[in-house]
């Protein structure tokens, strides 16, 4: 491909270059673990509710938010033959004290703590990055609980923050599984429960740039974090 073709859109900000990244720092983690549920499908505020007879979608995300739909619930009692007065209420969010803890393996804890990649060994973190969105992993959150989740999750912010990362884990016998929406559907992001080496959850999110556009080949270079609407936001920028 012609290189000369190619419109460079942004470029890459490693954590071990950048004076703000500090791991474990008082910061506010990376990723959408805080804005999306952590047993379910969608955003933590967005929510069909039944009041006073009628469906009623919450949140301001989208432009059903805010609406009630008065033939909504009659609609699915009749043609679904749903009854909508049996409930099967989800678990609260677990103690931490109450997740599988952490398998460390301190030498490779060690390296990554000398990258500035930013990571965290935070409980309620590891279980959201622990599961998909498989019917029986949705099943076990909401009624039973996972057995093995990830023992670390770490954010690269670069391709050479990756590399690093994946070296160490071969140095060291780490396993990685890569994390990209959280919506999996074929188990890729299940820990196996008889593994007993520590297990990295390579959250991508904070890789989320179009590094360049080939306009005469339709060819783009993007980062793996991104999701749809935040490449929308930048598509409609350039």
């Amino acid at each position: 491909m012609d290189e000369s073709n190619q419109t460079t859109a942004s470029t890459q900000n490693c954590a071990g270059i950048s004076p703000e990244a500090k791991p474990e720092s008082g910061n506010k983690n990376p990723g959408r673990q805080d804005i999306l549920k952590w047993n379910g499908w969608g955003y933590s505020d967005s929510q069909f509710l039944i009041k006073d007879g009628q469906a009623q979608f919450t949140g301001s995300r989208y432009i059903l938010g805010g609406h009630s739909f008065p033939k909504l619930v009659q609609w699915f009692t009749k043609e679904c033959h749903a009854d909508v007065s049996i409930t099967s209420p989800s678990k609260p969010l677990p103690d931490p004290s109450t997740i599988p803890s952490a398998q460390l393996n301190q030498p490779f804890l060690d390296g990554i703590k000398e990258t500035a990649v930013q990571f965290t060994l935070d409980p309620h973190v590891r279980l959201f990055h622990g599961h998909g969105h498989t019917c029986h992993e949705i099943f076990e959150l909401r009624h039973g609980m996972l057995h093995r989740i990830p023992d670390i999750v770490i954010w690269p912010s670069c391709h050479k923050d990756v590399e690093e990362i994946v070296r160490l884990a071969v140095e060291h016998n780490v396993c990685i599984i890569p994390f990209g929406g959280g919506t999996s559907v074929s188990n890729a992001l299940e820990c196996p429960v008889a593994e007993k080496r520590m297990i990295v959850s390579l959250d991508m999110t904070e890789m989320k740039k179009i590094l360049w556009v080939d306009e005469e080949n339709l060819v783009a270079h993007i980062e793996a974090g991104i999701i749809g609407q935040e490449l929308e936001r930048q598509v409609s920028n350039m």
